[in-house]
C-alpha cells in the first residue's frame, strides 16, 4: 500500500507540473515564513513557529518537503499553538516518534498530527501508540481506524481519497469530522485553492484540543 501512496503521489507532481509548469511539485525547498525558525530535530532539518502547551506535527508527502506547510504555520502559530514541520526520508520511516518525543521533552501537553498523502499515513498509523490529542489528514490514501479525534480533509475527484477520509471519519473517535472540497488537488496543496480549509482546520483545533 505505502508503494502505491508514493506512486500516486508521483503521479500528482507530474500532473502539476504539466498543468502549471515545473516549480509546482519541485524538490527544491523555499524559505519558511517570517517569524519561523530553522532548527534540526532528531536529525531531521524543520522549521517552527509560535509557541504554546499544543505542539501540531507536521509530516509531508513522498514528492514534498517541510516547506509544503509553510501556507499552515502562521495560522497555527497565530492561533497560539507550536507549529512544527521537518524533512523525512519517505523511502523509510518518517520516524514521527522522535518529533513527538522533542515536543513533549521541551514542554507540549498536547500534540496533533498533521499528515498529508503520504504523511497521512504515517500520522493515522503513529496516533494510537503516541498518544496523541487529535489527527488532521490531507488526501489519506489508506483507511485506518484511529479512536482519536480526526479532521479528514479531501478533494472530491482525488481518486477514492474522499472515499477513504469519510470512512475513516466514520470509524474515528467522537468529534471527528470530514471536510471535503471541489477539484482534485491532492494532499496539502489543496489549500491553495481552497483557503478555507485552513480556517476550518484552526476553528476544529480549537475545539477539540484543550489550550
Amino acid at each position: 500500500m505505502r508503494v502505491a501512496c508514493r506512486t500516486r503521489a508521483v503521479m500528482v507532481c507530474l500532473a502539476l507540473v504539466a498543468a502549471v509548469g515545473f516549480g509546482a511539485c519541485s524538490k527544491g525547498q523555499s524559505s519558511p515564513p517570517n517569524g519561523a525558525t530553522k532548527t534540526t530535530i532528531a536529525g531531521h532539518a524543520a522549521v517552527q513557529m509560535g509557541k504554546g502547551t499544543t505542539a501540531i506535527v507536521m509530516i509531508h508527502g513522498a514528492s514534498t518537503h517541510k516547506d509544503s506547510f509553510n501556507s499552515l504555520l502562521p495560522k497555527i502559530a497565530a492561533a497560539g499553538d507550536w507549529a512544527i514541520a521537518y524533512d523525512y526520508n519517505s523511502s523509510g520511516s518518517a520516524e514521527v516518534d522522535k518529533i513527538v518525543a522533542f515536543a513533549r521533552t521541551h514542554g507540549a501537553e498536547h500534540v496533533v498530527l498533521i499528515g498529508s498523502s503520504l504523511g497521512a499515513e504515517h500520522a493515522l498509523e503513529s496516533a494510537g501508540a503516541l498518544h496523541v490529542d487529535a489527527v488532521v489528514t490531507f488526501s489519506s490514501e489508506v483507511e485506518r481506524t484511529v479512536h482519536e479525534p480526526l479532521l479528514a480533509i479531501a478533494s472530491e475527484h482525488d481518486g477514492s481519497t474522499a472515499t477513504y477520509a469519510a470512512n475513516n471519519v466514520t470509524a474515528a473517535g467522537p468529534r471527528s469530522r470530514l471536510d471535503v472540497v471541489s477539484g482534485s488537488t491532492h494532499g496539502i496543496d489543496l489549500v491553495h485553492p481552497h483557503p478555507e480549509v485552513m480556517t476550518r482546520l484552526i476553528a476544529w483545533l480549537s475545539q477539540v484540543v484543550p489550550k
